[in-house]
């Protein structure tokens, strides 16, 4: 991708590189249902496709008309979330506290992936609580109070395989448990990750053993031999 100011609007959206070499990666790449459903619908952002309307100028008698056409709202499509994202950002900032601040990402394995789609929530679900949970646990064991975090859930890699995984932006300190004062962490990084990322497995397949023995995991078709 070209890499662009914020504000900017690039040379080259997505969707043009999508209707000029869509078809040949097509061709050459296996895609699930879902990601040719979502690679259809990003080439059509901003066409004839979708339809669209006019825009007329009505100043002195103008009449200088102009087509522009609808977007497809597909929330995988930057040029259609642009807006929502920089709100989101905004928001985000806002709530920095004035500390440093460390990128821990949590993913699990790909053995998973078969189960994944037919238990989407349950899965995030679970992920997102592993991973509080461990940070929470560390956070107590080591400082004696709580991490702050923010958690983005990516579910797909840079190649569009699945890829199921937590960005984590996690406060270089803790809040003491009695909440009235900051506990800094120093020089070193925040925790062991060796221990962190042994916790975070416990709990992960924990709750995955625990869904399985109240019967809400769902095993359909090429899963179906898992059940």
């Amino acid at each position: 991708m070209i890499t662009h100011p914020l504000n900017s609007k690039p040379e080259y959206s997505v969707g043009d590189i999508l209707r000029r070499y869509g078809d040949t990666y097509d061709k050459s790449h296996a895609m699930s249902p879902e990601q040719c459903k979502v690679l259809r619908t990003l080439s059509k952002c901003r066409t004839s496709a979708l339809g669209g309307h006019l825009y007329e100028c009505e100043e002195d008698g103008c009449g200088y008309e102009i087509p522009v056409y609808n977007s497809c709202r597909d929330r995988h499509c930057p040029l259609c979330q642009g807006i929502a994202m920089r709100k989101w950002l905004a928001k985000r900032m806002e709530e920095l506290l004035d500390v440093p601040y460390y990128h821990t990402i949590f993913t699990i394995s790909h053995g998973f992936d078969i189960l994944i789609p037919y238990n989407e929530r349950l899965f995030y679900d679970a992920l997102f609580e592993a991973a509080s949970w461990s940070l929470d646990f560390m956070s107590r064991k080591v400082y004696g109070g709580t991490f702050g975090t923010t958690a983005v859930l990516h579910t797909w890699g840079q190649k569009l395989q699945r890829h199921v995984h937590l960005h984590c932006l996690v406060t270089g300190g803790a809040l003491s448990l009695d909440r009235k004062r900051w506990i800094p962490i120093g020089d070193k990084y925040l925790v062991d990750v060796e221990e962190l990322a042994v916790k975070f497995r416990d709990r992960f397949c924990h709750i995955i053993r625990r869904y399985y023995r109240k019967d809400q995991l769902t095993f359909k078709r090429d899963a179906a031999h898992l059940s």
